[in-house]
């Protein structure tokens, strides 16, 4: 007999899981269609069929509710169900893993944020499917800055935090610590990215926020991208930095690699390691710009 998944919600309540029986294959296949979107599995072996973008948010969640209960077998209480965890749900029912790994499942993400303090992290409730693609098209995932830059923005950024949060942390703590690369993360973890099922096979994530450099000697040094709290230092001095106002651009430039390190270094220290090139790099870092 098959070997079933325990999979753990975040409020510790254990479901176990079994690949599908042969009389509820013919249901599974007609709810594929209405899963794609909801599961973000476009791009994989199952963005197949011409027709997923025809149905109405009610019918993808009605089909996400009917794919738990096959696959629980039992009509269960969906509210502590967040994408990643229904995600490994639909895995296992589709025998998609067929490992003999069986080990219970909890679909939280720990993120490090750039003081050394972990937050748990997980993907959005599918209760709050509708708010969550809300969230998505508004969140500039280009141009991380534009989410600090902009108020409106910025608010819907720190609520999609406050919920990938699990609302555990009150939105004014979040503002304490919240930068450029853990907006990132959280987002990623938020909306299970990268799109996909591989991912979704690794249990108890951990992420650090912050990008190692080295000097020519190969000490190591943490970058730290932008916090909200910085936001108007920056927008007071990148016009200096750019030349498009007057000032002292090598002081604006230093004060924003002070804070790049999250003033660590003195800006004596920072002359005697950073030469020019790397320079450049660390305020790449600090914009939220992607490392290359």
């Amino acid at each position: 007999m098959t070997k079933s998944l325990n999979l753990i919600d975040r409020n510790n309540q254990g479901y176990k899981v079994y690949p599908a029986l042969i009389k509820d294959v013919k249901q599974t296949a007609k709810l594929m269609p209405e899963l794609i979107n909801p599961l973000m599995l476009n791009g994989t072996k199952f963005d197949r069929y011409d027709n997923y973008e025809q149905y109405t948010s009610k019918e993808q969640y009605e089909a996400v509710q009917e794919l738990i209960s096959v696959a629980l077998r039992q009509q269960t209480n969906t509210a502590n169900f967040d994408l990643r965890i229904i995600k490994r749900l639909f895995i296992e029912y589709t025998a998609i893993d067929n490992s003999d790994t069986k080990d219970d499942y909890k679909s939280h993400t720990n993120i490090v944020d750039r003081n050394g303090n972990e937050h748990i992290a997980y993907s959005y409730l599918f209760t709050d499917y509708e708010e969550a693609i809300e969230l998505f098209d508004k969140i500039d995932t280009l141009v991380l800055l534009n989410n600090f830059e902009d108020k409106t923005i910025r608010e819907q950024a720190i609520h999609m935090v406050y919920k990938a949060l699990n609302e555990k942390e009150s939105k004014e703590d979040i503002i304490k610590y919240l930068d450029l690369d853990f907006l990132r993360e959280a987002f990623k973890v938020y909306y299970d990215l990268p799109m996909g099922y591989d991912h979704v096979l690794l249990n108890d994530r951990r992420v650090e926020v912050g990008t190692v450099i080295k000097d020519e000697q190969g000490s190591e040094y943490r970058v730290f991208s932008m916090m909200l709290e910085h936001i108007d230092t920056v927008l007071k001095n990148l016009p200096v930095i750019h030349n498009e106002e007057p000032g002292d651009a090598y002081g604006a430039t230093m004060e924003l690699l002070e804070l790049a390190f999250n003033k660590k270094y003195t800006r004596e220290q920072l002359e005697d390691f950073l030469d020019v090139e790397t320079v450049g790099k660390v305020m790449g870092i600090y914009m939220g710009l992607p490392v290359v």
